[in-house]
């Protein structure tokens, strides 16, 4: 048993290498209907300190503040005004932050490293007027990656993006929405599926490799020559091929492609892509065990995610930030706390054939965090 004398939660270490808090977690909320900008950062501030994260921030530390730029047409993504405000109070205790987001594995604005930074700075994250450089966290392509062990129930080994093994520390922003595969996407979301390499997002997308499409293909041998393992050919027929025995699954070849001519199965079921991404989730957290916060935005809720290449309208109005050490409660609070707030369970009526709650209880299960919290209005 290990106690975090600055976050006062006692971590209790399990298989999974990760922690299970065996008391009631706290999540502070600060509601914040019909504020302005100005207003929010105040709240937030008051959030991130009366919860504690300024204290997991180490003086010269490198801390990574996770987030998502959003689609080009999405505009549902965090304000880089309240980033801002963020980055200020990580400086104020002498961190040295910096923005990461990693690499898509779809093809579009944000499954390369150029594209993907010149659409952050269209959408208001520039780096001159936040105060804080953007990186890429799993390089130009999505290659740079490293291999943590975890032995769990999907993966014995996690590809993680590259950057985490440098950072001091990690604070998620996350945007909470709806989600047309998890039915619910907070945190756990925010760093599972974000903080893994292409090759780790594949993992948890799909059962099966990719595969190519020959009435598509037209042998332009651009991916045969891209693949970092020579698992790519072109045939008798003058179409590319790919070597299953060889494949690593990275899905590089899916984004190279300029004709659409190779395709990846999206076969994994709800259930299996949760827990998968909550596996994620847990390889981040043994990463930076004790020196992880997380801060929820229920803001511009919407029922796609920001992912989404249309921007969509918000379904409720603004209720408010929640903070925690423990992305599983802050998680279930946020949920509680919108379903609470309409009346109803909101994920449930927009995807009726998802259980999001798959996602927290086997986290819960595997140790990332507890479904239990104390909530605590600041």
């Amino acid at each position: 048993m290990i106690k975090n004398l600055r976050s006062g939660f006692v971590w209790n270490p399990i298989g999974s290498g990760i922690f299970l808090i065996d008391m009631k977690n706290k999540v502070y909320l600060k509601r914040i209907a019909n504020k302005n900008s100005k207003e929010l950062n105040i709240d937030l501030r008051r959030i991130f300190i009366a919860s504690g994260i300024n204290k997991i921030i180490q003086k010269d530390g490198f801390v990574g503040i996770k987030l998502t730029f959003g689609e080009e047409q999405n505009k549902g993504y965090i304000n880089p005004v309240i980033v801002k405000e963020v980055i200020d109070l990580v400086k104020k205790v002498k961190g040295k932050p910096f923005i990461v987001e990693t690499n898509t594995l779809y093809r579009g604005n944000r499954s390369n490293a150029v594209d993907h930074l010149n659409l952050a700075i269209r959408h208001g994250f520039n780096p001159q007027d936040l105060g804080a450089p953007l990186i890429i966290g799993d390089g130009l392509l999505g290659y740079d990656q490293f291999e943590l062990e975890v032995n769990l129930k999907y993966f014995k080994k996690l590809k993680l993006a590259s950057v985490l093994k440098d950072a001091d520390c990690v604070i998620a922003l996350s945007h909470v929405t709806g989600h047309i595969l998890t039915g619910f996407a907070g945190v756990l979301k925010n760093i599972g599926m974000g903080l893994a390499s292409r090759a780790g997002k594949l993992n948890q997308h799909s059962n099966v490799l990719p595969v190519v499409k020959p009435k598509k293909c037209n042998g332009c041998t651009i991916c045969v020559k891209k693949c970092p393992v020579n698992a790519i050919v072109i045939n008798s027929e003058n179409k590319a091929f790919i070597l299953k025995d060889l494949c690593i699954g990275c899905g590089d070849c899916t984004v190279l492609c300029r004709f659409d001519a190779i395709e990846i199965s999206w076969s994994s079921t709800s259930q299996e892509m949760q827990e998968k991404m909550v596996e994620y989730a847990s390889g981040v957290l043994r990463n930076k065990q004790g020196r992880f916060g997380c801060i929820n935005f229920i803001i511009h809720f919407t029922k796609e995610c920001d992912c989404m290449s249309t921007d969509t309208t918000s379904i409720i109005n603004d209720i408010g930030i929640l903070a925690s050490f423990d992305p599983v409660a802050i998680d279930k609070a946020s949920v509680d706390v919108i379903n609470n707030t309409v009346g109803k369970d909101i994920f449930k009526e927009f995807f009726p054939n998802i259980d999001y709650s798959v996602q927290l209880k086997y986290a819960e299960e595997i140790g990332v965090g507890s479904t239990k919290y104390d909530l605590i209005e600041v």
